[in-house]
């Protein structure tokens, strides 16, 4: 970000160490939610019949229409030369997530971090993530077989006459992401229970999931290693954490913070060091239009507190 230039006057600067020109670091973090999932199809679609890749009950893999967000949102990415830069790519460890980024990650070849500490928020109930090794054996890859699959990534918005996205073959998915075997989770939540919680809940209050957020967000912004690479971190994760997480960066538990499907938000770190909102759940790139845009339920036009920044309609 650009400073006001120093008023001039008609005194020598002779003896005046020169400033250096050099723009201030800016940080940037881009917080994803997955596509739409297969489990939200009517019933009488054929697609409720979903299988999860990784035969985990809570891990569907995303619909026809989450599918097909997926390609927009990569076409995105790639038209903003959000991924030019080697971000860090945190994704949650779900079917979902990582097929929403699948196709933006392939032409690049770019590791992710698989991170719980960004993962779904199951209320009151404590349910074990899927195993991230049946995540890799369905998605994962090495850099030379992602760049072959960039080029084998349909592009077409005629579903029905490619073989390749039929509902129930992965092949369109698999192999395409590489995995960062070295990247340390900067969270693991706990389903240990706090003081006074139903003995038999053994999930995340709102309240829990808030704090996880806080906890994440200020080990992220303090990972030397993660900012090391790349002035730009990219997280792919779902509603409530989405929401959690731009308060957290924010720094208000009640902003109003959108969240679509495959919708993106952007924070921009200022030169005082406050991060704003610069993207507030932008999905003007999707053609399905803001899908299942999720609030909290004890969320109210009374009780948030609008950012600065508002999802743009238009689209560009």
């Amino acid at each position: 970000m650009s400073t006001e230039p120093a008023p001039s006057n008609d005194a020598s600067h002779a003896d005046t160490p020169e400033q250096s020109t050099a723009s201030p670091r800016t940080r940037t973090i881009y917080v994803i939610r997955h596509g739409a999932r297969a489990d939200w199809e009517p019933s009488s679609s054929a697609q409720l019949s979903w299988q999860s890749p990784t035969g985990h009950a809570h891990d569907p893999p995303l619909s026809k229409t989450g599918r097909a967000q997926s390609r927009d949102l990569a076409r995105f990415l790639a038209r903003e030369g959000i991924l030019d830069t080697h971000p860090a790519v945190l994704v949650s460890p779900y079917s979902r997530c990582w097929q929403t980024i699948a196709p933006a990650l392939a032409p690049y070849g770019h590791a992710i971090g698989v991170e719980p500490g960004i993962r779904e928020w199951h209320s009151r109930e404590f349910i074990e993530d899927p195993d991230v090794d049946k995540l890799c054996r369905v998605f994962a890859a090495d850099h030379n077989e992602a760049a072959e699959q960039a080029a084998a990534v349909p592009d077409s918005d005629d579903e029905e006459n490619d073989p390749k996205a039929v509902f129930k073959d992965h092949e369109y998915w698999q192999r395409s992401v590489r995995v960062d075997g070295a990247w340390r989770a900067l969270v693991v939540p706990s389903r240990e229970l706090a003081e006074g919680h139903d003995a038999q809940l053994r999930g995340e209050t709102e309240d829990e999931l808030h704090l996880r957020a806080v906890q994440f967000v200020r080990e992220l912004l303090g990972n030397e290693e993660v900012w090391a690479r790349s002035d730009t971190v990219v997280l792919v994760t779902h509603a409530a954490t989405a929401i959690a997480l731009g308060r957290a960066i924010v720094g208000h538990r009640r902003a109003r913070i959108h969240c679509a499907t495959a919708s993106t938000s952007k924070y921009v770190e200022g030169d005082d060091g406050q991060w704003q909102c610069a993207w507030n759940g932008r999905y003007d790139y999707l053609r399905s239009g803001a899908v299942r845009d999720w609030t909290f339920h004890t969320d109210t036009a009374d009780t948030t507190v609008s950012v600065r920044a508002v999802s743009p309609r238009a689209r560009s």
